[in-house]
């Protein structure tokens, strides 16, 4: 299959399921916006919390990066090849606060085993995250 060809398989696979996507996102976003241990009135453990969907043009250059001629990106394993195509960050003021977010986390993957994480999740500081947001890599 041409490249152009996969890219669009790729594409069209993603949306078949973005609604799907969109649904789990706003889950876990709502999941960490009302969690009792985490979002307390008087003190809460979470700051904010942002989601957002990979846009197709994002996508597609995102795939064009990764593939080649003997390793495609197409509809068939668009979604084995690229992990982050819906995204929460949680965002916290204090470092200590990040091992109870963490706990919660393990709790929804390895004990209730509701979510499935990919590849490991990222915890960045406040000076990581803005030079990588000012580099472009967020």
């Amino acid at each position: 299959m041409n490249q152009e060809k996969s890219i669009a398989s790729a594409i069209a696979a993603f949306e078949q399921k973005r609604h799907e996507f969109q649904i789990f996102m706003d889950g876990v976003s709502q999941w960490f916006s009302t969690h009792p241990k985490l979002s307390q009135t008087d003190f809460p453990i979470v700051h904010s919390v942002k989601a957002r969907l990979k846009n197709y043009e994002h996508l597609k250059r995102k795939i064009f990066r990764q593939c080649d001629e003997d390793d495609e990106i197409a509809g068939d394993n668009v979604f084995e090849r690229i992990t982050d195509l819906a995204g929460v960050r949680v965002l916290h003021l204090y470092q200590d606060q990040f091992q109870k977010i963490h706990k919660e986390i393990l709790v929804k993957v390895e004990s209730q085993r509701d979510w499935y994480l990919p590849e490991a999740h990222k915890a960045y500081t406040g000076i990581q995250s803005h030079n990588s947001f000012m580099n472009g890599k967020i």
